[in-house]
């Protein structure tokens, strides 16, 4: 996509988002596209607003429940009687689950980006820019993005695949040195924690296990 223009970009990465929300059960694989915009992390604009599409198209298109990996340890084990039994699955379930893998997949790789995005060194970024106050507005931005995303994801889903993952790490944020990622984490702990909802209790103890 290095031949499009920044104007080109930005208007793909708005219509690929508007086109996944619509249609999820059709349009799911253009997530491999936004995720695509992300790479370059040189192009801080676009990798800008490909994570805050990302974000916003997860926590819409997400089921409310959790995605039973395949392949895992979590997979139904044959029992007893049952083994050599023919499992028929309809083509909707095998469609179904085809989209479950691949929204998964990618949104563990999304989880990844964020990471990095979000442990960017600000300074070593900007450090070769002609225009280093610029630079580093755009990398503070784009790390500020990236710990929002994982804050709101896992209010949002806080029941979904990877919970732990992310909590980890919005844990860590709450020392950070940064104020601005230390209030946004703090707030993310509280409102989980007041969250009323009986089926998350479990999950309440392993964020004060977390702390």
């Amino acid at each position: 996509m290095a031949e499009l223009t920044f104007a080109q970009k930005i208007s793909l990465v708005k219509a690929i988002k508007t086109e996944i929300i619509s249609f999820p059960a059709y349009r799911y694989r253009k997530l491999r596209d936004l995720l695509t915009f992300c790479e370059d992390p040189k192009d801080v604009d676009v990798v800008l607003k490909a994570v805050m599409a990302l974000c916003e198209v997860f926590t819409d298109i997400i089921p409310s429940y959790k995605i039973r990996e395949q392949g895992g340890e979590n997979d139904d084990q044959p029992k007893d009687g049952e083994k050599g039994r023919s499992i028929k699955t309809s083509k909707e379930t095998e469609a179904l689950q085809t989209q479950e893998q691949f929204i998964l997949k990618c949104y563990k790789d999304y989880l990844q980006v964020l990471e990095v995005f979000s442990k960017i060194k600000i300074g070593k970024m900007s450090k070769d820019s002609d225009d280093k106050s610029k630079t580093f507005a755009f990398y503070e931005r784009l790390r500020l993005q990236s710990v929002e995303s994982y804050c709101t994801l896992l209010e949002r889903h806080p029941h979904f695949n990877y919970r732990m993952n992310i909590l980890q790490l919005v844990c860590h944020k709450l020392s950070n040195q940064d104020i601005s990622v230390r209030s946004m984490a703090t707030r993310c702990i509280k409102r989980l924690l007041k969250v009323d909802n009986n089926s998350l209790l479990s999950f309440k103890l392993d964020i004060l296990k977390q702390l």
